[in-house]
């Protein structure tokens, strides 16, 4: 009896539809994201081919930033470029 249920599960597997990868956004997409008024939290493939997935919060203006904070500019990986152009906030160095 337990095989014919293994077998059963097994078809009904194979048998069921597959969902396709969320496909990557495009360089306008993620900057619109940013865009939002706080920023947003963007995960993005890592750009050294490692196949990890990063994520960081992306800005398009420094008052988005915290205090003692600064708007630097970052390059990210999209579907249409391997160098889009992005904003994160990172510690002000004020020497």
């Amino acid at each position: 009896m337990p095989t014919r249920s293994l077998i059963a599960l097994s078809a009904l597997a194979l048998a069921l539809p597959t969902l396709p990868a969320a496909a990557a956004p495009s360089c306008g997409q993620i900057q619109a994201q940013a865009a939002a008024p706080r920023g947003a939290t963007i995960r993005y493939p890592s750009p050294t081919g490692s196949g990890m997935t990063l994520y960081d919060r992306f800005v398009t203006r420094g008052a988005a930033c915290m205090p003692g904070y600064s708007r630097v500019p970052r390059s990210i990986p999209a579907a249409d470029t391997a160098n889009c152009r992005v904003f994160v906030c990172a510690i002000r160095n004020d020497d």
